[in-house]
């Protein structure tokens, strides 16, 4: 999945690095903007996760990070390879978005 391109309005000198990362998870390489972990909407959805074990709220997640479209794709991917999305594949992708996470920006 490519990564739009943007251009700063002139004048406007860009940061030197993105928030927008590229992760592979068992063969599917997919982008997300971690900026967007950073952000107290998600931050109910995040405890959900972790601290009440509702697991479900993964999909919740991707489809914020991701789009619903991103998700869609994803899923469709490891359906295809493995004939269904398996719980322990969407907390692995979950992992792997927050290995990317750097909060300091």
């Amino acid at each position: 999945m490519p990564v739009p391109e943007t251009k700063p309005a002139e004048g406007i000198t860009p940061p030197a690095t993105t928030t927008i990362q590229e992760i592979t998870v068992d063969g599917y390489t997919f982008n997300v903007d971690t900026d967007l972990i950073d952000d107290v909407e998600v931050l109910d959805t995040i405890d959900a996760i972790e601290n009440r074990k509702q697991l479900k709220e993964i999909i919740t997640f991707l489809e914020y990070l991701m789009g619903v479209d991103g998700y869609a794709k994803l899923k469709a991917y490891f359906v295809a390879k493995d004939g269904k999305l398996r719980l322990s594949k969407l907390f692995t992708v979950y992992q792997s978005i927050f290995e990317k996470f750097d909060p300091k920006g």
